[in-house]
């Protein structure tokens, strides 16, 4: 290299690193345009607000997923509901239920039980056999039977205490044509039902005496469980598995 080309390789040098230190490109367009300075620092600030919109964007497409998700749900929690509705709507917007009262005392016990429930149900006053079966007669020529007859009352293997005297399994089985569930809320019905099973494809009967709150309780997680989608053998497992006291006097009987 020669002395020529060393002085020039430095003086080129000492060029770069002084318009470097001090920023002379920046400063001519400074002198040269006096808007240059703004334009920088819009652009800075372009830059900047880009930045804000694309965090807003994901914030934004993170709402949207989030609100599909809970438009699913929702969706899916109306649909649920909607079958619960149309599965069995009748026990709790209808009067499918026949509560006679042989026994005062069962029959309050019972209806408070049905109440609780919120299980609609029509009572005879009298609790009588006649009245039974004139108003099931009438049910049927309206082509609208009850779904339910739940009699409370006495009985014994001769039959049901009916307020007009004491009627047989034979006597019931004549007159429950149609009725899906016979829950039969006395005491010592085995054999009545026994008469029965056939014309009712479904009945509930107790073996012995049961405490009275007790047999309430059952009473009122059947009906609460039943209500739901008319599912009588999971209703009656569900009520003895809550109320395991009666567990060794009540059965359902079904074919």
């Amino acid at each position: 290299m020669t002395d020529f080309q060393f002085f020039s390789f430095i003086l080129i040098a000492t060029i770069t690193i002084f318009l470097f230190i001090f920023d002379v490109p920046h400063r001519l367009n400074r002198l040269i345009d006096p808007k240059y300075e703004r334009i920088v620092s819009l652009k800075t600030e372009l830059m900047v607000w880009k930045a804000k919109v694309q965090e807003i964007q994901k914030e934004l497409e993170e709402e949207r997923r989030v609100n599909r998700i809970l438009r699913e749900e929702i969706d899916n929690l109306k649909k649920r509901i909607e079958n619960l509705e149309d599965k069995n709507p009748i026990l709790t917007s209808e009067k499918a239920t026949l509560l006679v009262m042989g026994d005062n005392s069962f029959g309050t016990a019972d209806r408070n039980a049905l109440r609780r429930a919120g299980v609609l149900f029509h009572r005879l006053l009298d609790g009588s056999f006649k009245s039974l079966r004139e108003e099931l007669q009438r049910k049927r020529s309206e082509g609208r039977q009850y779904k339910i007859v739940h009699i409370s009352s006495h009985a014994s293997e001769h039959g049901v205490q009916f307020s007009d005297g004491i009627f047989t399994g034979d006597d019931l089985s004549n007159i429950l044509d149609d009725v899906q569930l016979l829950f039969l809320a006395s005491c010592n019905n085995v054999v009545i039902a026994d008469r029965i099973l056939g014309i009712v494809d479904n009945i509930i009967v107790v073996y012995e005496n049961v405490d009275t709150k007790d047999m309430e309780s059952f009473v009122f997680e059947f009906y609460n469980e039943l209500k739901i989608k008319f599912d009588i053998d999971t209703s009656f497992n569900s009520a003895i598995r809550k109320v395991p006291s009666v567990s060794e006097f009540v059965d359902r009987r079904h074919i």
